[in-house]
């Protein structure tokens, strides 16, 4: 930690992540922040001084939140208590003050949640106690994009167990939207999903044409090429997932070397430079104009660039090795 930031800076930061939508105003916001910067003058000192560490202030600075009479003065004295605790290491309490704060605002925004969780992350490892704030942070990440999703719309999901674990085999009614994949039904962890999505005959991707994005799970261990979902925009996954990644709505192996599923809205091809091999049916379905293979990919599978029936023209790099069957048919 660096023991010479000040709390006014800490403050600072987290009062500019933190955008309420609800009560106090923005106005109200502003007012009370150099009353919380006056309130914490001592306490400022201390910590620049040595005398006190983080916790220790954000400890008196819950204090005064407690005491606080104005709405405003209150919420940004959490925020920083926060903010302190999770830069000290001291992730229990932490969460305890953002359980509080939620409390304290139960409409509060996801997006507002995230922004200040990533505040607190400057300067946290993601090792030992830093990775439980980053799963924090992977929540409140999935929990602003489902509310993205249609309104006033509970999916239900139909599901078989494999060695205890849930594999889904149906939703219901069919996605339009924003879909979050649950990490758990029943308790059960969920790891794939029925079809495995690398086929046109995948059951539960059958009728999803108005599903434009969809949040994976942190258990999956099957990926999906979402070969029916032609207005997909964005594919992300849970951060916490051991086996893949996404990056601007594509979903990746974990380290980026193989593609697996590319958005289907999308009219050209940008990959990570760091992808060599492009799974099967990753690109199907696509509404590529044209489709210019990275630079750097040696591997495409077969069925990849069918049923695109606007593609114009496709280029294979120099790097390429291998070509599967039909892997560029076209429409």
């Amino acid at each position: 930690m660096n023991a010479k930031l000040t709390l006014i800076g800490t403050m600072a930061v987290a009062c500019a992540a933190f955008q309420l939508t609800a009560m106090p105003t923005e106005e109200e916001t502003r007012r009370a922040e150099p009353v919380v910067q006056k309130l914490l003058a001592s306490e400022r000192a201390a910590l620049k001084s040595g005398k006190k560490t983080r916790s220790e202030v954000a400890v008196e600075a819950m204090k005064l939140a407690d005491k606080a009479e104005a709405d405003a003065e209150k919420l940004l004295l959490m925020k920083g208590a926060f903010v302190l605790y999770a830069q000290d290491g001291n992730i229990d309490k932490a969460a305890e003050t953002m359980k509080a704060l939620k409390a304290m605002i139960p409409d509060l925004p996801s997006q507002s949640v995230k922004n200040m969780i990533e505040t607190a992350l400057l300067g946290v490892s993601k090792k030992e106690d830093g990775a439980r704030l980053y799963k924090l942070l992977d929540e409140a990440h999935i929990a602003a994009l489902t509310k993205d999703a249609a309104p006033n719309v509970e999916y239900k999901f139909s599901y078989k167990l494999e060695n205890g674990f849930a594999i889904l085999t149906g939703i219901d009614p069919k996605p339009v939207g924003t879909l979050v994949i649950p990490d758990k039904i029943d308790g059960h962890k969920v790891t794939s999903i029925s079809g495995s999505g690398y086929n046109d005959g995948s059951p539960f991707w059958s009728g999803c044409e108005q599903m434009t994005k969809i949040v994976l799970p942190a258990g999956l261990e099957i990926p999906e090429a979402f070969c029916n979902c032609k207005s997909l925009s964005s594919i992300e996954i849970s951060k916490s997932n051991k086996k893949f990644a996404s990056r601007d709505g594509v979903l990746y192996s974990k380290d980026f070397s193989t593609l697996f599923a590319y958005p289907k809205t999308r009219e050209s091809i940008e990959l990570s430079p760091k992808t060599r091999k492009v799974k099967g049916c990753a690109f199907r379905g696509c509404a590529l104009k044209t489709a210019k293979i990275t630079e750097g990919i040696e591997e495409v599978d077969a069925w990849n660039l069918c049923e695109c029936p606007d593609l114009e023209w496709i280029e294979f790099p120099k790097s390429l090795k291998y070509l599967g069957q039909c892997a560029a048919c076209g429409s």
